[in-house]
């Protein structure tokens, strides 16, 4: 299983955001946004980048793959009746028994929730137990953005608020960043990786 797992993430979304920008720099659709904003970035597109930066001939990666597709006839019953349950990645060792799951959410408001990503990350563990295979880490990847005076101020405290969602046992926030715009002094943009760790529940 790739280590380092958090940082492939974030080099991932840099790979992305680099992409991106200059797709559309051309046409002129992101002239008011800096080369390094997330902002824009579809989420399936990020998907797509942090899956290239996790590929590896050591293991598998699964892009919006069902857990069933993955598993086959290795699928526990639990699994069969949840057949729609599809990770936005899956890592998985190349004899298919031990798994990472990344989740991405791309937040618009503060009141917005990144409750349900934390619960499936937490479900896709017992789900691997289900069918005795090793869930080894999972990640939840949220980006967001931020307007007005106080627009750094309420960025630092919504991530500090989803990462006291994240807070119970087994998660930890592993990397954040918040950035104001240059062209923009009232506007904000910042991300968070959570982890939880299975080995230790």
């Amino acid at each position: 299983m790739r280590k380092n797992l958090g940082r492939l993430i974030r080099m991932g979304a840099r790979d992305a955001v680099e992409s991106y920008y200059d797709i559309n720099k051309f046409h002129g659709a992101l002239t008011h946004a800096s080369q390094n904003a997330l902002l824009y970035i579809p989420e399936l597109y990020l998907q797509a980048h942090i899956a290239a930066r996790l590929s590896g001939a050591r293991h598998r990666i699964f892009v919006e793959r069902s857990l069933s597709g993955i598993l086959g006839l290795d699928c526990d019953s639990a699994i069969r009746d949840k057949g729609r349950i599809r990770p936005d990645i899956c890592i998985a060792d190349v004899l298919l028994e031990a798994f990472s799951f990344i989740e991405i959410k791309r937040v618009v408001s503060r009141d917005e929730k990144i409750d349900e990503d934390i619960c499936k990350i937490e479900m896709y563990g017992d789900l691997m137990k289900r069918a005795d295979k090793r869930a080894v880490s999972g990640y939840v990847f949220v980006y967001t953005e931020g307007c007005g005076e106080s627009s750094n101020k309420d960025m630092l405290d919504r991530l500090m608020t989803w990462g006291g969602k994240a807070g119970r046992a087994g998660w930890r926030i592993i990397l954040s960043k918040t950035q104001i715009e240059p062209r923009h002094e009232n506007w904000c943009w910042g991300y968070a990786i959570f982890k939880y760790d299975y080995v230790q529940h």
